[in-house]
């Protein structure tokens, strides 16, 4: 059985997505929640996770680029599947490039009285995220089919292999100034959502003082590694006019 979490802002989609599982013997729907912060919630909260987590993009609070990013690196064994009305192609690079495996397009939120699924080559509306259900679990890439073939090449190059170096290339940039896991983690929950101190102390089971504490230091270094750059480069033009 596959543990599946839901998280979405719209209510009449939510509902539309959490029936479609519940009707499905091989799903289990563990949780739903409608922002990327309250899904982080249950995951610090519970030690049971999701297999799969099926993402909103567009969230009050914290979206869900920055929401798939922070598990990518943090919560790496589920796998994110982005689910979105938009299907513009920097959508779809910024959610693939921090870490999502999938990406559908919403058609099982139009009424089938509008659009037709079969004329679309589709059984019915949900055959999509049934699909990339089924291929993500199995650790497999999935692009929604009624995706423009211009996006699918763009984005065909996609695999797990580029996803890791692009992880790499992050937790490179983050030694640059010298963060450690947890200051990084800090960082992403303050700067990538709209929750307040008190709340992301609580969720990292803080104080509010050591919180800031921690954001002290994690400033501290930003400001040392930028005077020590600045430094370099004084230094540099100096010896070129030597030179």
């Amino acid at each position: 059985m596959i543990l599946i979490s839901v998280i979405e802002n719209n209510a009449r989609h939510l509902k539309i997505i959490t029936e479609h599982l519940q009707e499905n013997p091989n799903y289990r729907l563990l949780s739903t929640a409608t922002n990327g912060f309250e899904f982080l919630k249950f995951c610090y909260s519970n030690k049971q996770l999701p297999d799969i987590a099926l993402i909103d993009i567009e969230m009050d609070v914290m979206d869900g680029v920055t929401l798939v990013d922070f598990l990518n690196q943090f919560y790496p064994s589920i796998k994110c599947i982005a689910v979105s009305s938009h299907n513009h192609k920097e959508i779809i690079e910024a959610m693939m490039a921090c870490g999502a495996m999938g990406f559908v397009f919403k058609l099982f939120t139009i009424d089938e009285n509008l659009l037709n699924p079969q004329l679309l080559g589709l059984t019915n509306k949900f055959e999509t995220i049934d699909a990339a259900i089924e291929t993500v679990i199995a650790n497999v890439f999935y692009l929604d089919k009624l995706i423009e073939r211009s996006e699918k090449e763009m984005v065909k190059h996609l695999n797990r292999e580029t996803l890791l170096a692009k992880c790499q290339q992050q937790r490179n940039a983050n030694a640059v100034f010298n963060l450690t896991l947890h200051e990084y983690e800090i960082l992403l929950l303050c700067a990538g959502s709209n929750s307040k101190l008190d709340e992301i102390a609580t969720l990292l089971s803080k104080s509010i003082q050591s919180l800031k504490l921690l954001l002290s230091g994690i400033y501290k270094k930003w400001i040392l590694q930028i005077e020590q750059n600045l430094f370099f480069c004084v230094i540099e033009k100096a010896l070129q006019k030597l030179l």
